[in-house]
């Protein structure tokens, strides 16, 4: 068939789209949950800067305790000038103490509720564009095939 190797990319290219849109939208919705629970019950701490990023693949963290008990949250809008062995302020749940973000933010991690904001509707996009694209390639397909079952009579001219 020559239109299946051409099928197998675009279905390649759908479970992609649906994966990233899949992924996304769970992060995005996580770090809403997470804004939500802080904005319910939150209790202002400080935190001491024990990693800072220094380059790519690397993230900020931050040591902080909540009622006692010491926690570690990763990854948090820091300001520029931070270093390890600084102290910043957050705002964490009461209710979860490891949903914690800067103070004045307004998500945990802003970067994935933008990342949300954009990936998800752009994955969906292309997801259907390539839906299409597999339902117009079917269907050509099937136009292509010869009909099975009866057999077409020629006309005596």
């Amino acid at each position: 068939m020559p239109y299946r190797r051409l099928r197998f990319r675009w279905y390649v290219l759908a479970a992609c789209c649906a994966a990233v849109a899949l992924g996304t939208g769970l992060f995005g919705w996580w770090q809403i949950a997470q804004a939500h629970s802080i904005d319910a019950d939150a209790v202002r701490v400080h935190g001491q800067v024990t990693r800072v990023p220094t380059g790519l693949g690397t993230y900020s963290e931050v040591e902080y305790t909540v009622r006692g008990h010491r926690e570690q949250v990763a990854d948090l809008a820091l300001p520029a000038d931070a270093s390890v062995g600084d102290r910043v302020c957050l705002e964490v749940a009461v209710h979860s103490p490891s949903a914690a973000r800067a103070c004045g933010e307004r998500y945990p991690r802003p970067v994935g509720v933008a990342m949300a904001r954009f990936a998800l509707p752009l994955s969906l996009l292309v997801l259907v564009l390539a839906a299409l694209r597999l339902r117009r390639l079917r269907r050509a397909e099937l136009a292509l095939r010869p009909a099975r079952g009866r057999r077409r009579r020629r006309m005596a001219a």
